[in-house]
C-alpha cells in the first residue's frame, strides 16, 4: 500500500483462530512490519463454549403414571458463552421435556427435569445438549396393591459449626407409592443417634414432610451420617460437623465529634462492632480517651452477636471536670477482646479557669498553646503549666492583674505564659514561682509587668519588656534569677519593706532605671547591665539602711560603671571584664548522618536519643531549654525543660529526668519516607530519613493438595504463604483436615510483599475410606485466613495372603481350636478364613470403619463356643439413658458373646483414637470404662493399658458383657469403679480333631464415619474359648 508523506492510513488485517489454524487459543504475540517499522502487541484467544452433561441422580425406582425426576449437572468448561443451549430429556428415544440455559465460560448448573412414565420395567433415559449425552437406566414399577413407604428429597446442610447457637436441621418427604392407607414409625438418626420417631399414616401416592432440629453441639466433630427410615426404605446423607473458629469481635470507630468538647455534657461515639469469628459470644466493648498515656475517661458497653451478626454501639465521653485548657491531640481507642483500634482527635478542654477549678489543691493544669482571653484568679496552690499559652485580659476587663495569685494559693507555680492585658499582667500575693513567663504591652494597658506582694516568690527565666515597671517588689526573700527586662522605667523596683532581694544571671537593658530601691539589703550579681540611663539607684531616705552587693557583673564595658550610673554607694568591685553570653544549646547527637531503626512498621515507636552540650553561657532567659522532635514540619514530642551551665552536658539515654523522644507510626504514614528533625533554641539537626512500612497481612496464597490419598499413605499439601503487607511477619500455619486440627508448622516467616512455603502432613483415619471430596484447608492462625480444597481418601489395598498353615495347629496342648479374627490376617482353608487360638480375641479392623474406636481385644475365663461381635458407637445408645450429669460420654461399644460367657468375668480392652481424647483436654488417666447392666450404668474398674501417638488402650475388669462406654468424669463427680472378681482360669480339655468348628461369613454392615447404630462396625467372630487360657490382667 502507499501512504502520502505526513498522512496517515488504517488498515485492518485479519487471521482465523481456532485449533488447527494460524492463531491458538491462549495468549498471543502479534507483530506488525511494514519496511520500515514493527509495531507488537498481545492478545488472548479464549476457548469457545464447551457444554458438558451429566446425570446426578434420579429418584428411581418410580411408580408408574408417576414423575420422572433426573438431577442433570451441566457445565461450560470452555471459556466463551454458551446462550440459550436447550438441554432435552429423553425417555425411551422419545423427547419427554427440555429447558433452555445460558452459561458463561467455566460456569456449572444444577438442574432437574421431569417427565411423566407410564410404561413399567426398566427405561434408558438420555439427557442431551448439542452434541454431548449422558444415560441411564431407571425402573418403573407397577402400583403396589398394599402400602409401601419411600423416602426422598433428603434435605441435610453440608456442614455446621459446632457451636453455641448453631442448629442441623433435617428434613425428607415419606411417599406412600401403594393404593392403600399405611402407618409407618419414621426415624430420624444423625451421628449414629435417633433424634425424632414419628408414626405417620399415609393414604395411597399421599407425601408427608418429616424433620427434625438438633443443637451442633449435640454433634461430634468430623462427618456425621444422616439417615432417615422407615420400614420399607431408607434415604442417607452426610453433613461435616467442624470445630469452630472462636469468636471474633472487630471494632471500627465513627461518627467522632471535632473537637470533642469539654464543655458539653457528654460526646457521642458510634463504634461498629462484627462477629467474624464461628461462634455466638458476649463481649465487652470498650472506649478509651487519652492523652499522653493518660486516661481522661473510659465508657464500656456489653455486646452479644451471632456469627456474622453486627451492631453499632453508642458510647458517650465525658471530658468536663478535666484540669486542663484548649485544644489537645487527643487518642480514642477501641478495644474488644480480639482487637484494639485507635485513631487520633481533637479534644478541647475549655478555659484555663474551668481547669484551675477542677484541678485539687496542689494539683496542676496543663494548657495548650493557644490564646485566651480571661483573667485567672488563683486561690489554691496549683501548678499552671504550657508550653507558650498567651492569656490576654478581655477587652473591657475590671481586673486589675491577668493573673492574680491570690490568698490561698501559696506554693503556685506559672511556668511558660505569655501575659498581657490589664495594668499588672501578674500579681503574687502569695509565695509562689514564676518560671519562664513573657510579658509585654502588646495591648498598651500593661503598667507592672510582676508585682510581687509575698514573701519568698521566685521569678525565673522570664522575658519582661516595654512596661513601667518589670518587677515590683514590696516583700522579703524575693528571688529573680536567669531573667531578661529590657525598655522599661524601673527593671526592678524594690520599695516598702522589701529586703534580702536576690537577684542573679540577669540581662538588664535599655532601662531608665536598671535597679531602684530604698530600703533593705540586696544582691545584684553575675549579669549583664548594660544601655541603663541609671544602672543601680539605691537611696537611703530617713537614714534607711539600704546597700546592693553589684559585683561580679559586667557593665557593658572592661572598666566597669560609669559614676553616672551609680547614684548611691554601691559595692561594685570586682566587675566582669566581659559579658555573660547567653546559652547555645548544641545537638551533638545523632548527628545528620546518625541512623535511626530505619524501616518501620505502622504502629511501631520511633525512638530517638538526644544528647546536647551548652556551647555558651548563661545569661538571661536562654538557659531553659526543650529538645523538641518535628516529623515531616509537625512537633510531635518534646522533653521537660531544663538548664545546662557552661560546658554542660545532658543525654535522654542515660538523663532519667528527660525521656526519650517518640513518635508512634499512623497508618497514614504508611508508604511515606517521614523527614525527622530534633531542635533545641539554638541548633537544628535531621538523622536519617525513616521509611514507614504497612504491618504484615498475611494470608494463604494456594495450597496444592493433589487428587486422592490412601488411608495407608500420607498427605502432603504444600501451601504458599503471602504476606501483602510492606514488613516481614510470622504466623502459625495449621493443617485441618475433614473440619478438624490435624498438624502445625509454627512460627513461619513470611517476607514484606513476599511468600514462604510450608508442607504439612496427615495421614488419614481409616474411617474415611472410600469418601469423597473431604475437605482440606490451611489457616494462617495470626490472621485467620485460609484457602481450601478436597481429596477424595482411598482404602488401603488388602493385606497379601499368607499360604503358611503352621499358625493353625494345635499349640502345646490347647491347640486344635480355631477363630476369626477382624484383623489378624487369616489364613485361607477351604474357602474358610481362620487361624490358631491366642490367648485373647482382638477385633482390630475398627479404625478401619470408625474413627473414635480403633480396636477392642477380651480375656475370656470359661469355655465357649460361638460368634463374638462388636458394634461401635458414637455415643450410648439412646434407650440406655446414660446420666450425663455425672459425666461425659466420648464412645461406646456394643460387645455380644456366647450366652455361656455373657455373664462370666473378663478383661476388657478398648483402644480410643488419641485425638479424640485430646479434644476433650482430659488425660488418659482420667478416662474410665462404664456398662450397662440392669438398666444402669456401672463404673468398672480401669486403668490405662498404653499410650501410643495414635491410641489411648484402656483396661477394664467385667462380670459380664454388654454396652461398655468411655467415658470422662464430670469434676466433682468421680464414682469408685465397682470390684470385679478375679477370674479363675479352668481347665480346658482339647477338642478331637474332628471337632474343628467351621465358620460362616457373617456380613458387615455398611460402615458410615463415626460409628453410627445401624452403619456401625459389626466383626463376627467364631472362636472357640478354652478356660484354659492363661489369663492376663494388668493390675489397675
Amino acid at each position: 500500500m502507499q501512504v502520502i508523506g505526513g498522512s496517515t492510513e488504517t488498515v485492518t488485517l485479519t487471521a482465523p483462530t481456532g485449533a488447527g489454524e494460524i492463531i491458538d487459543a491462549g495468549t498471543q504475540q502479534l507483530r506488525v512490519n511494514t519496511d520500515n517499522d514493527a509495531q507488537e502487541a498481545s492478545t488472548t484467544i479464549r476457548e469457545p463454549a464447551n457444554i458438558a452433561v451429566q446425570i446426578d441422580d434420579t429418584n428411581s425406582p418410580v411408580i408408574e403414571g408417576n414423575r420422572l425426576q433426573v438431577d442433570t449437572i451441566v457445565e461450560n468448561t470452555g471459556d466463551g458463552t454458551a446462550t440459550d443451549r436447550e438441554v432435552a430429556l429423553e425417555v425411551n428415544d422419545d423427547e419427554a421435556t427440555s429447558r433452555q440455559l445460558t452459561l458463561d465460560g467455566g460456569e456449572r448448573a444444577e438442574i432437574t427435569l421431569e417427565a411423566t412414565v407410564s410404561t413399567v420395567g426398566d427405561q434408558t433415559i438420555t439427557v442431551t445438549t448439542g452434541d454431548e449425552t449422558a444415560q441411564r437406566t431407571v425402573t418403573v414399577i407397577e402400583a403396589p396393591d398394599e402400602p409401601l413407604f419411600r423416602m426422598s428429597n433428603l434435605s441435610v446442610p453440608d456442614d455446621v459449626f459446632r457451636s453455641e447457637g448453631q442448629s442441623v436441621t433435617v428434613t425428607a418427604d415419606v411417599t406412600n407409592i401403594g393404593d392403600v392407607e399405611g402407618s409407618q414409625t419414621v426415624s430420624i438418626t444423625i451421628g449414629g443417634t435417633t433424634r425424632s420417631t414419628s408414626d405417620v399414616t399415609l393414604d395411597g401416592n399421599e407425601t408427608q414432610t418429616v424433620s427434625t432440629t438438633v443443637p451442633a453441639t449435640a454433634l461430634l466433630v468430623g462427618d456425621r451420617a444422616v439417615t432417615v427410615s422407615s420400614a420399607d426404605d431408607s434415604v442417607s446423607g452426610l453433613i461435616v460437623v467442624r470445630e469452630p473458629a472462636p469468636p471474633r469481635f472487630t471494632v471500627d470507630i465513627s461518627n467522632i465529634p471535632t473537637p470533642i468538647a469539654g464543655s458539653a455534657t457528654s460526646d457521642e461515639v458510634d463504634i461498629a462492632v462484627e462477629n467474624t469469628g464461628q461462634g455466638t459470644a458476649t463481649q465487652t466493648i470498650e472506649l478509651n480517651l487519652t492523652l499522653d498515656d493518660e486516661t481522661i475517661d473510659t465508657t464500656a458497653q456489653q455486646v452479644t452477636l451471632d456469627p456474622g451478626g453486627s451492631t453499632t454501639e453508642t458510647l458517650s465521653l465525658d471530658v468536663t471536670g478535666e484540669s486542663r485548657a484548649g485544644n489537645f491531640t487527643t487518642e480514642l481507642t477501641a478495644t474488644s477482646a480480639n482487637q484494639t483500634t485507635s485513631t487520633r482527635t481533637e479534644t478541647d478542654f475549655g478555659t484555663i479557669t474551668s481547669g484551675i477549678n477542677a484541678a485539687d489543691t496542689g494539683g496542676s493544669v496543663q494548657v495548650a498553646a493557644e490564646t485566651y482571653r480571661e483573667t485567672l484568679s488563683i486561690d489554691k496552690e496549683v501548678a499552671i503549666r504550657s508550653d507558650g499559652a498567651v492569656v490576654t485580659a478581655p477587652e473591657g476587663s475590671s481586673s486589675d492583674a491577668t493573673v492574680d495569685i491570690s490568698a490561698g494559693a501559696g506554693g503556685t507555680l506559672i511556668d511558660s505564659l505569655t501575659v498581657r492585658g490589664s495594668s499588672t499582667a501578674v500579681q503574687a500575693v502569695e509565695t509562689s514561682t514564676i518560671t519562664d513567663v513573657q510579658i509585654d504591652n502588646a495591648t498598651g494597658q500593661t503598667t507592672t509587668g510582676i508585682d510581687i506582694n509575698a514573701d519568698d516568690v521566685t521569678v525565673s527565666f522570664s522575658q519582661i519588656q516595654s512596661v513601667r515597671e518589670g518587677i515590683n517588689v514590696t516583700t522579703a526573700d524575693v528571688s529573680v534569677l536567669d531573667t531578661q527586662i529590657a525598655d522599661t522605667t524601673f527593671a526592678i523596683n524594690a520599695t516598702g519593706d522589701a529586703s534580702n532581694l536576690t537577684a542573679e544571671r540577669l540581662n538588664v537593658l535599655r532601662s531608665e532605671n536598671g535597679f531602684f530601691t530604698n530600703t533593705g539589703k540586696h544582691a545584684f550579681t553575675q549579669s549583664n547591665i548594660e544601655n541603663n540611663n541609671v544602672a543601680i539607684d539605691a537611696d537611703r531616705p530617713g537614714g534607711a539602711v539600704t546597700t546592693v552587693d553589684a559585683t561580679e557583673n559586667w557593665w557593658g564595658r572592661p572598666s566597669g560603671p560609669l559614676s553616672s550610673e551609680i547614684l548611691s554607694p554601691v559595692t561594685v568591685q570586682p566587675f566582669r571584664g566581659n559579658p555573660k553570653i547567653p546559652a547555645d544549646y548544641e545537638i551533638t547527637s545523632p548527628t545528620g548522618s546518625t541512623s535511626v531503626s530505619d524501616p518501620v512498621t505502622v504502629g511501631e515507636t520511633i525512638s530517638v536519643d538526644v544528647a546536647v552540650e551548652n556551647t555558651g553561657g548563661t545569661s538571661g532567659a536562654t538557659n531553659n531549654q526543650r529538645i523538641e522532635l518535628f516529623v515531616d514540619g509537625q512537633k510531635e514530642d518534646e522533653t521537660a525543660q531544663f538548664q545546662l551551665g557552661e560546658n554542660g552536658t545532658v543525654d535522654t539515654a542515660s538523663f532519667a529526668q528527660l525521656d526519650t523522644l517518640e513518635y508512634q507510626v499512623e497508618p497514614a504514614d504508611a508508604g511515606s519516607s517521614l523527614s525527622l528533625t530534633v531542635r533545641t533554641e539554638n541548633n537544628v539537626v535531621s538523622p536519617n530519613n525513616v521509611n514507614a512500612q504497612t504491618p504484615p497481612s498475611i494470608g494463604v496464597e494456594s495450597i496444592n493438595v493433589g487428587n486422592s490419598v490412601r488411608t495407608d499413605q500420607t498427605l502432603s499439601v504444600d501451601a504458599t504463604i503471602n504476606n501483602s503487607g510492606q514488613s516481614d511477619g510470622t504466623t502459625d500455619v495449621r493443617l485441618d483436615f475433614n473440619g478438624r486440627p490435624v498438624a502445625t508448622e509454627t512460627g513461619v516467616s513470611v517476607p514484606g510483599q513476599g511468600t514462604s512455603s510450608v508442607t504439612l502432613t496427615h495421614s488419614p483415619q481409616a474411617s474415611l475410606a472410600d469418601s469423597d471430596d473431604v475437605s482440606v484447608t490451611v489457616v494462617a492462625t495470626d490472621s485467620g485466613a485460609t484457602r481450601s480444597d478436597t481429596v477424595d481418601v482411598n482404602a488401603a489395598p488388602e493385606p497379601p495372603e499368607d499360604d503358611d498353615d503352621d499358625a493353625a495347629g494345635g499349640g502345646g496342648g490347647g491347640g486344635g481350636g480355631f477363630g476369626v479374627s477382624g484383623l489378624a490376617n487369616p489364613n485361607q482353608l477351604g474357602g474358610v478364613q481362620r487361624q490358631a487360638v491366642s490367648q485373647t480375641v482382638s477385633i482390630t479392623d475398627i479404625g478401619q470403619k470408625n474413627d473414635q474406636v480403633r480396636s477392642v481385644g477380651i480375656d475370656f475365663n470359661q469355655q465357649a463356643v460361638g460368634t463374638v461381635s462388636v458394634t461401635a458407637l458414637d455415643d450410648p445408645p439412646a434407650d440406655t439413658n446414660y446420666p450425663q450429669q455425672r459425666a461425659t460420654p466420648l464412645t461406646a461399644v456394643d460387645v455380644t458373646v456366647p450366652d455361656a460367657a455373657e455373664n462370666q468375668p473378663a478383661t476388657v480392652r478398648i483402644a480410643v483414637d488419641r485425638d479424640l481424647v485430646q479434644d476433650t483436654r482430659a488425660a488418659p488417666g482420667d478416662l474410665q470404662v462404664e456398662r450397662f447392666d440392669n438398666g444402669q450404668y456401672t463404673v468398672l474398674q480401669t486403668s490405662v493399658a498404653d499410650v501410643t501417638a495414635d491410641e489411648v488402650v484402656l483396661e477394664a475388669n467385667t462380670p459380664g458383657f454388654s454396652v461398655f462406654a468411655v467415658t470422662v468424669p464430670k469434676p466433682g463427680q468421680q464414682v469408685t469403679p465397682t470390684p470385679t472378681p478375679t477370674p479363675t482360669p479352668t481347665q480346658t480339655p482339647t477338642p478331637a480333631p474332628d471337632e474343628t468348628p467351621t465358620t460362616t461369613e457373617t456380613e458387615t454392615p455398611t460402615s458410615t464415619p463415626g460409628g453410627i447404630p445401624g452403619f456401625g462396625v459389626m466383626v463376627a467372630v467364631l472362636a472357640v474359648l478354652i478356660a484354659a487360657l492363661v489369663f492376663h490382667r494388668r493390675s489397675s
